[in-house]
C-alpha cells in the first residue's frame, strides 16, 4: 500500500514538473565548458509559445571576461534592429526589435550570441539574464522565465 502511494506521488510530481517546463516564453543562456583562457561563445536562446517582435536583457559578466569586439550575432530575425554593448561594470546589454512589428522566426533556437575571452584560471560560475524582456506586438512583456548558464573553465 505504501509502495503504490509513493509511486502515485512520484508520478504526479513527474507529470506536473513536465507540465511546468512545457510552454511559456523562456530566455535561456546556454552552458559552456572550455579550457581557461579560451574564447567562448555566450549563446542566448528564446523558447517562445507566443510570437514576439523584440527582446532585451543585461548579462553581468565576471570582471576578468573580455568581450571580443564585433562578435555579436542575431539569429531568427527578419530585418530586426539589433544593438549590443558592454556597459560599466562589464555588463553585456543587448536589445533587438522589429520596427515593422515582424515576429522572430520559429519557436525555439539561438536568438543571439557573442564571444568573450575567458580568464586563464579554472573556475565554475554562472551567468544570468537581468532586466530581461520578451516583447510582443502589443508591447507587453511575455517573458515567463529565465534559465541561467553554467560556465566551467578547466585547466589548459
Amino acid at each position: 500500500m505504501l509502495y503504490w502511494r509513493l509511486v502515485s506521488v512520484l508520478v504526479i510530481l513527474w507529470l506536473t514538473a513536465g507540465y511546468s517546463l512545457a510552454g511559456g516564453n523562456i530566455m535561456k543562456l546556454h552552458d559552456v565548458e572550455a579550457q581557461a583562457g579560451d574564447t567562448i561563445t555566450i549563446k542566448l536562446e528564446i523558447i517562445n509559445e507566443e510570437d514576439f517582435i523584440g527582446f532585451n536583457l543585461d548579462i553581468p559578466l565576471p570582471a576578468d571576461f573580455q568581450y571580443v569586439e564585433g562578435s555579436e550575432q542575431l539569429y531568427r530575425d527578419d530585418g530586426h534592429y539589433f544593438t549590443f554593448g558592454i556597459r560599466e561594470g562589464n555588463v553585456a546589454r543587448m536589445l533587438s526589435v522589429s520596427m515593422q512589428s515582424k515576429p522572430f522566426a520559429g519557436h525555439d533556437g539561438i536568438i543571439a550570441s557573442f564571444d568573450v575571452i575567458s580568464p586563464r584560471v579554472p573556475v565554475n560560475l554562472s551567468l544570468s539574464a537581468d532586466n530581461a524582456v520578451i516583447g510582443n506586438v502589443s508591447a507587453r512583456n511575455i517573458l515567463t522565465s529565465t534559465i541561467d548558464a553554467g560556465i566551467t573553465l578547466t585547466p589548459p
